[in-house]
């Protein structure tokens, strides 16, 4: 795993940690199987969009694990 992608991976999964009052998540879980409801899902979205402006609450859907949401954003990130 890179470095890039490390730090975003610890991102998302401290957003959806603080939304769920955990101190740590499985990134290969999904996020309903997490505990999280859809209105917390686009409450944890806008806030990671803060960083990420780019990021829809559908890209969740899309991407359902703190994993591949972090991969989806890197490699975003990196397209421009």
């Amino acid at each position: 795993m890179s470095d890039v992608h490390a730090v975003t991976t610890a991102a998302v999964e401290a957003a959806f940690a603080t939304a769920l009052s955990v101190s740590s998540l499985d990134h290969k879980e999904g996020f309903f199987d997490l505990g999280v409801d859809s209105m917390m899902l686009v409450r944890i979205m806008a806030l990671l969009r803060e960083r990420w402006p780019f990021l829809r609450p559908v890209d969740a859907f899309a991407h359902p694990t703190i994993d591949s949401l972090a991969t989806f954003i890197c490699v975003r990130s990196m397209s421009g």
